[in-house]
């Protein structure tokens, strides 16, 4: 049980650290806090993945918090092809506005699929 809570504590700080580098840091760079009342987020899931669900649930979980209304797209990813190209790099992805929440470092590693 400990292990589950710690994987949702990272979880969540990955989601809201995204959220952080699309919207809150490039405003206060420009001198003033702007946070759009919706944001666009894709979970891209692999057709076997057992914690999609959660990531969902977590998404919607920060954004609430936020108070931040969202538009979540799931997408279900079938193949290998599909995963190069949408640059899919593990399941689930979370990418808020374009930006996948692991960072620019996951775009560094392979796609991969299954």
């Amino acid at each position: 049980m400990r292990l589950a809570s710690q994987g949702r504590v990272r979880a969540r700080a990955r989601i809201l650290a995204g959220i952080v580098a699309v919207f809150i840091a490039p405003s206060l760079s420009a001198g003033a806090l702007a946070i759009p009342p919706t944001i666009d987020v894709v979970l891209y899931r692999a057709g076997e993945c057992g914690s999609w669900r959660e990531a969902l649930s977590t998404v919607k979980s920060v954004a609430r918090e936020l108070k931040i209304g969202t538009k979540i797209r799931v997408v279900k990813v079938r193949d290998l092809d599909e995963a190069n190209r949408l640059q899919f790099h593990g399941s689930p992805s979370v990418v808020i506005d374009g930006v996948d929440v692991e960072g620019p470092a996951v775009a560094e590693r392979p796609t991969s699929y299954g």
